[in-house]
């Protein structure tokens, strides 16, 4: 994929490489149940044998992996996890989130090339995005 953007000067990026949220939904899970599921995705990801990684501005490397703090997220009615296997009701829940994350001091004013891609086939996951960004 490959996307053009502007954005203004003096602007740091921090954008997920590769990311893995967990929602608790049942009364009995923990900050520490939520993190260990999250940590657990992503050591599978950055253990898979076949692991291939690179994220680059303008061809420097940048990259670096992040656990979240624990957060709140509201969950609307007619939400994306209602299904016929699976229905979570409307409400506040917490999670937290562990990722590859990419963090960029502000870029000079002209043209940059944002490129970051991950293969990790053992967890089915995959991408390969550039952004053309200019900087005004």
């Amino acid at each position: 994929m490959e996307r053009t953007c502007t954005m203004p000067a003096g602007r740091w990026l921090f954008f997920p490489v590769a990311n893995y949220v967990w929602i608790n939904t049942e009364p009995e899970e923990t900050e520490e149940i939520a993190r260990q599921a999250a940590n657990e995705y992503m050591d599978s990801v950055m253990s898979d044998p076949d692991l291939s990684i690179a994220v680059s501005v303008d061809g420097q490397e940048v990259l670096r992996r992040a656990d979240s703090p624990l957060f709140t997220v509201e969950i609307p009615e007619h939400n994306v996890f209602d299904s016929p296997t699976f229905d979570l009701p409307a409400g506040s829940y917490d999670g937290v989130a562990d990722g590859l994350w990419a963090t960029v001091p502000p870029l000079s004013k002209g043209k940059h090339r944002v490129h970051f891609e991950l293969s990790a086939p053992k967890e089915g996951f995959t991408q390969n995005i550039t952004y053309h960004l200019t900087v005004k």
